[in-house]
């Protein structure tokens, strides 16, 4: 039986009443989560810093083609897609330090987003683009594409903001 005098201490929970002792315990856990989640946040920027991405990524699964000099590459997978540049599953090896014409294909007639890119990585059945140059129609409907498929829309809208292009 908890006494009058403690009544006033009790905090109702779905498991019960917790007396002081566990209000602290509960407090400090609490703290500790957030803590772990401010620490993991940081974790992620410094990550993105380190990798000079200025950036978020987001996972885009539609087909998409490469142009480079005048071959066709089809691409079999978007593996991430920034606002400055992209990560494509793609089985041939294209060249190094060549400008290449990316193309999304988007689903029911609507018009693919173009972007020119320089190839700066491939191996292993990737490919990374840097990309360069864009239209102000197709930067604006990439700039949507990204919000729209973002876990974490605000942050996509501060980067878009504090680099309003490609570079």
């Amino acid at each position: 039986m908890i006494s009058a005098r403690e009544r006033g201490r009790v905090l109702r929970t779905a498991d019960g009443p917790l007396n002081s002792i566990g209000k602290s315990l509960y407090s400090l856990v609490r703290m500790s989560l957030q803590k772990v989640a401010t620490i993991e946040q940081q974790r992620v920027r410094e990550a993105m810093t380190k990798e000079k991405r200025r950036f978020s990524r987001i996972v885009f699964n539609v087909r998409a083609r490469i142009e480079v000099g005048d071959k066709v590459y089809s691409v079999d997978r978007i593996v991430n897609l920034s606002v400055g540049g992209c990560l494509l599953e793609i089985k041939d090896d294209l060249p190094l330090g060549v400008e290449g014409r990316f193309t999304i294909l988007l689903p029911r007639m609507a018009p693919g987003v173009e972007v020119f890119g320089e190839i700066v990585r491939t191996g292993n059945g990737e490919t990374s683009l840097k990309f360069v140059r864009i239209t102000p129609e197709n930067l604006l409907h990439l700039q949507n594409i990204i919000r729209y498929n973002a876990d974490d829309p605000e942050l996509i809208e501060e980067e878009i903001s504090s680099h309003p292009g490609l570079k």
